[in-house]
């Protein structure tokens, strides 16, 4: 809530994770990891890599001219993936 009343400034959180079907994401800082598979597309899409200090219309896909910062944040996303319970659905 303190965030929210402007109480406290910055990032409530530096990292958060999701994933929902073939969907999956990581925003860590500025910058931003997805994939938009489908349930079909588990493991095929590739991932996308945006910096939202930059640019918050995610337009400018990074993945290609960052290597290095996309490995990063897909191992991030490893490990946290490896600690959550697979879907129960």
């Amino acid at each position: 809530m303190p965030y929210l009343t402007g109480d406290n400034s910055g990032r409530p959180h530096q990292t958060l994770f999701w994933r929902q079907g073939g969907r999956s994401g990581l925003s860590h800082g500025d910058l931003k990891l997805v994939r938009m598979g489908g349930i079909r597309a588990i493991g095929n899409a590739k991932w996308e890599l945006y910096d939202l200090s930059n640019d918050i219309s995610e337009e400018k896909n990074l993945a290609k001219t960052h290597p290095e910062r996309l490995a990063e944040l897909v191992a991030i996303w490893e490990k946290m993936n490896g600690e959550m319970q697979g879907p129960m659905f």
